[in-house]
């Protein structure tokens, strides 16, 4: 790839506040990284250090917000867990992205960066983005198909085992299904 190559061009299906997801090739590209849905991991919303909300492996709250209301529902949800501090500025406000399957492994997301007053209007601005992103990430969450073999062979030998474990097939019939299995890997 050249000096001036040309970047090849990304055609977002939906845009949630700073994030662009392709449904159709299953990405999404957040401050010019594109990555697969399958590679994130989790996420969560930073206030001036203090984790504000998080998504992902275990989404917690934005669950049952999306759960009730859809993708809007979720992002809501993960935002009722907001700390209420007596603080009335913003130094630092960011959303960590974890990725798997990428040279970074995590993306910090600045959505705040100076002292900014709460009651502010760039203040609104911004939690009004991190909300907008945060639903469009619970979206990639709950769309992702996760392809690893070795994930897909562990969930079948967990299986493999409840069926054992209640005598619906035998030991025998276990360690043959199981070798075989195992051969996949």
């Amino acid at each position: 790839m050249g000096l001036f190559s040309k970047k090849p061009k990304f055609d977002a299906t939906s845009t949630y506040g700073l994030l662009k997801v392709n449904d159709d090739t299953k990405q999404c590209k957040i401050q010019g990284m594109v990555f697969n849905y399958a590679d994130l991991v989790s996420f969560e919303l930073v206030e001036d250090g203090t984790t504000v909300t998080q998504g992902g492996v275990g989404i917690g709250n934005a669950a049952i917000g999306g759960a009730l209301f859809g993708t809007e529902g979720a992002a809501i949800g993960a935002l009722s867990k907001i700390k209420k501090e007596d603080k009335h500025y913003c130094t630092n406000m960011q959303i960590l992205l974890t990725l798997k399957n990428t040279k970074q492994g995590s993306l910090l997301v600045p959505l705040i960066t100076f002292k900014t007053d709460k009651s502010k209007t760039i203040y609104k601005l911004a939690q009004a983005n991190a909300k907008a992103t945060l639903s469009g990430l619970n979206y990639i969450i709950s769309n992702r198909s996760v392809d690893d073999p070795k994930d897909s062979a562990f969930s079948d030998l967990t299986k493999l085992k409840e069926l054992l474990d209640n005598g619906i097939i035998t030991e025998d019939e276990f360690d043959d299904k199981k070798k075989e299995m195992l051969k996949r890997i």
